[in-house]
């Protein structure tokens, strides 16, 4: 087993697909860091002093909680095109990495040389560890990359409640007691709900490349999915729920931004789509896995 993952974590890692995906979500991460950082320059502690304050005394309100780090890393940008397309891009992002792997190794034969060698138990254990790393990484990394980036310019302000139609933070959302309280955390567990998310892409890619034998779709299969699934939430809202105050976010590339861009994140709706998720993209595998006729035919 440790050497079967091996070899896949070195495929994984190691491959032009990784670095094509990883560039494109770097790229992103930073045009949104230098935007927020162009932005909200003039909102650092000296240009506030020198504007906002005269003879000692505070003249117009600069809301100086509301351009914090907090408000200004990836997950807090509500502003740039950038930061949009990355949370559009980033099912697309996760999957390009290695879950049309199987694909490519079911089509010129490498599976049925393994599986001779191995138990197919293994493969697919080792493939499915290193198709979810490989999604996961690809999220985090752009995601420190900008978020130290970001917090070199911009001070690290601790959010007001008074604030929070200015920071899209809203009472009983996910999370958003440690964003008035500890912001820092607050930041952390988004990154590792992003990260989460990425490997899960990665794998619902992988589980559908078992069933589709044409690359794009298998790539662009997680992005489709959540375009239709926004499309329908529009519509069942606005046709059965127009008159409901509780609108639950169900879009995964929407909550995962720690702001309540569209409807509310709730954790309990979360957990759920979360679990959801992990099976639809396990269970496939782990069918197909089980079969060893699918792979000698």
């Amino acid at each position: 087993m440790k050497k079967m993952l091996r070899i896949e974590l070195k495929k994984a890692f190691f491959s032009k697909s990784f670095l094509a995906g990883l560039g494109i979500l770097l790229l992103l991460s930073f045009l949104s860091g230098l935007y927020m950082i162009e932005n909200w320059s003039e909102y650092n502690p000296n240009a506030i002093n020198s504007t906002y304050i005269k003879n000692g005394e505070i003249v117009i309100n600069p809301i100086i909680p509301v351009y914090s780090f907090f408000c200004a890393w990836l997950g807090g940008d509500t502003l740039s095109l950038a930061g949009t397309m990355f949370f559009y891009f980033l099912p697309v992002g996760a999957a390009l990495p290695y879950a049309w792997s199987y694909h490519t190794e079911r089509k010129c034969g490498y599976i049925k040389n393994v599986i001779t060698r191995t138990s197919r138990k293994k493969y697919y254990a080792s493939k499915s560890i290193a198709v979810f790393s490989t999604g996961a990484i690809v999220i985090l990394i752009p995601y420190i990359v900008n978020i130290f980036m970001v917090s070199a310019f911009i001070p690290c302000i601790k959010p007001w409640t008074g604030y929070n139609m200015y920071n899209f933070v809203y009472f009983g959302t996910l999370w958003s007691d440690l964003f008035f309280t500890k912001p820092i955390i607050h930041t952390l567990f988004y990154v590792l709900l992003n990260s989460l998310y990425g490997g899960l892409f990665a794998l619902l890619s992988f589980s559908i490349s078992m069933y589709i034998k044409n690359i794009i779709p298998i790539i662009f299969s997680p992005f489709l999915i959540i375009i239709i699934a926004g499309y329908l939430e529009n519509v069942i809202y606005e046709k059965y729920f127009a008159n409901s105050l509780l609108y639950y976010e169900l879009v995964p590339t929407h909550f995962l931004r720690s702001r309540d861009v569209h409807y509310m994140s709730i954790g309990w709706v979360i957990t759920i789509e979360t679990l959801i998720l992990f099976l639809v993209s396990v269970i496939p595998i782990f069918i197909i896995g089980r079969k060893w006729k699918n792979e000698l035919n």
